[in-house]
């Protein structure tokens, strides 16, 4: 491999299945600290247009665990409905 394709390789992520992995921005929901659950906006990720696995980089992963586990306080709270399947 040359040391066009080497840089290209490296710079398209890929997933345990061998499917090629597209770089998106998404909200996801963690558990919270002080609240049952927490929404992060804009994280990065990489989607395997194969299996559909998301991952997060150990850099995003590092900064989402310092989020909620540090004193920063949120952005913005919101109230949101619960339902429940059983009744």
């Amino acid at each position: 491999m040359n040391g066009d394709n080497a840089r290209l390789a490296d710079a398209v992520p890929t997933c345990s299945c061998g499917g090629h992995c597209a770089q998106i921005v998404m909200t996801i929901t963690l558990p919270g600290r002080n609240a049952p659950a927490a929404l992060v906006r804009n994280v990065p990720a990489e989607v395997c247009q194969n299996c559909g696995e998301t991952q997060f980089s150990i850099p995003v992963t590092v900064r989402l665990m310092s989020l909620l586990q540090g004193s920063q306080q949120p952005e913005d709270v919101a109230i949101v409905p619960v339902y429940n399947l059983a009744k």
